[in-house]
């Protein structure tokens, strides 16, 4: 299984961390990984609200409180902490990341984009940078085409990602009905991502 983003932060900022903070990380962790696999959106929103009434009012946390907000189904709160998170480390991959996933569950397409193509310029196309992008190609309404290398696997990931942040948000079905127009082979993803979830995000 490929390293996620909130991975790959714990790994960097554990030392020094309580045992409530490891909570919260590992809460995220799931979180992230069952957002991926297009899971149960209550079961993601549950855990989002755990990890947040774990952090309390814990002042170090700007980035885990926005992935939190963003599991937890509330985009917007996961906005104003994630824009906080990337401004105050410009150059991390992570907070970038967070911040292009919660533009996408806002529909922010175009800024969304900006975040991965900026992670991509940087790092090159880590599997989270280039997924997010893929993820704002379809969210566009685009045909499923990039520049990158993509197999029909890959698309689907980020179709995955794309609902599964949609439906947390409980902005599926306006999300959709937005993109009625758009390229049928988008659509096509789009919909059958749409009818997957599965309960425990082993599917």
């Amino acid at each position: 299984m490929p390293v996620t983003t909130i991975s790959r932060v714990l790994a960097r900022i554990r030392g020094a961390d309580s045992p409530d903070i490891e909570r919260v990380d590992d809460l995220l962790a799931e979180g992230e990984r069952m957002l991926r696999a297009g899971a149960d959106a209550r079961r993601i929103r549950e855990i989002g609200r755990e990890a947040l009434a774990v952090l309390g009012e814990d002042a170090r946390a700007d980035h885990r409180r926005g992935a939190a907000h963003l599991l937890a189904g509330d985009a917007d709160e996961a906005a104003r902490h994630a824009h906080a998170a990337a401004d105050a480390r410009p150059y991390d991959v992570d907070s970038r990341i967070v911040l292009g996933h919660v533009r996408l569950a806002r529909r922010e397409v175009e800024a969304a984009a900006h975040e991965f193509d900026e992670v991509i310029g940087e790092f090159g196309a880590e599997d989270d940078a280039a997924t997010g992008r893929r993820a704002a190609i379809l969210a566009s309404g685009h045909a499923p085409a990039d520049e990158l290398p993509a197999s029909d696997n890959d698309w689907r990931a980020a179709a995955r990602l794309l609902i599964s942040l949609w439906r947390t948000a409980g902005l599926l079905d306006e999300r959709l009905a937005e993109l009625a127009g758009a390229n049928p082979a988008t659509l096509a993803l789009l919909r059958a991502a749409a009818n997957e979830e599965a309960g425990d995000g082993t599917a």
